[in-house]
């Protein structure tokens, strides 16, 4: 399908000017923060959705996403976190692990989301996400193998405009929708959430993409417990040790 590539002047109409940044209607006002970076930050707390965006493609991995996020939110009374960020997952106890295993057996959905998310928890064995993780033997040439290809899924995530990296945030932003922790004014962008998958390929996706990346500093900074950067320094140094030299940290 040809791509549309409408002026910069006109997907921006509707957003507010502050300095080099254009805020969407919905999030002006929000306080979002804007000292954060997509490459040491963000790309590592939202990697493991791309994860299962990409083996099983984007409606069963946003699916999977949102059972896993919704069966952890269960672990606890009233908690306004989405889950949606590696981190997030670091405060489970032992007990609240092994329940959500037991959930996720029950709806059988624990072996999908092992088999989406093995590549990444292989490869880095103290990510938050490895109580899913059945420990597998791998001979080099498969290490090799998966060692490829998560490269090659990072570094078409260096860029937050690409394919996968809209629909990793994209993806994160639904998990909001479906557990109702996320509500929009009928006449923003966002209320229009479901055109998204026509992006890049028409003008409203493309206004509605640039929404969805607004939006995301608060999905990943403003949640509970506060940011830390643990995951995200682990991610960038574990990186450099399997690829020395190949995986950049930009600033």
């Amino acid at each position: 399908m040809r791509k549309i590539l409408p002026s910069t002047n006109s997907i921006l109409s509707d957003h507010k000017r502050i300095g080099k940044r254009f805020i969407p209607p919905f999030f002006d006002g929000l306080g979002t923060r804007q000292d954060y970076s997509w490459m040491n930050q963000i790309l590592p707390e939202l990697i493991w959705i791309s994860c299962l965006n990409r083996y099983f493609g984007l409606k069963r991995g946003a699916e999977l996403v949102v059972a896993l996020s919704m069966e952890t939110r269960k672990q606890f009374s009233e908690s306004p976190n989405w889950f949606a960020t590696v981190s997030s997952y670091s405060t489970l106890t032992s007990s609240q692990t092994e329940t959500i295993i037991a959930s996720l057996t029950g709806l059988k959905l624990l072996e999908e989301i092992r088999s989406g998310l093995f590549q990444l928890l292989s490869l880095y064995p103290k990510c938050p996400l490895a109580f899913l993780y059945q420990k597998q033997s791998l001979s080099r040439h498969d290490y090799d193998i998966i060692l490829e290809d998560f490269s090659t899924l990072v570094r078409e995530l260096f860029d937050r405009t690409s394919y996968a990296s809209t629909f990793m945030q994209g993806t994160a932003l639904y998990i909001g929708f479906a557990n109702k922790l996320l509500r929009v004014v009928e006449d923003t962008l966002l209320a229009q959430f479901q055109k998204l998958q026509e992006y890049p390929n028409t003008e409203l996706s493309l206004k509605i993409a640039s929404s969805v990346r607004a939006s995301i500093p608060m999905v990943v900074f403003e949640q509970e417990p506060p940011f830390t950067s643990d995951w995200a320094n682990y991610f960038w140094n574990r990186g450099l040790e399997l690829v020395p030299c190949e995986i950049e940290v930009f600033e």
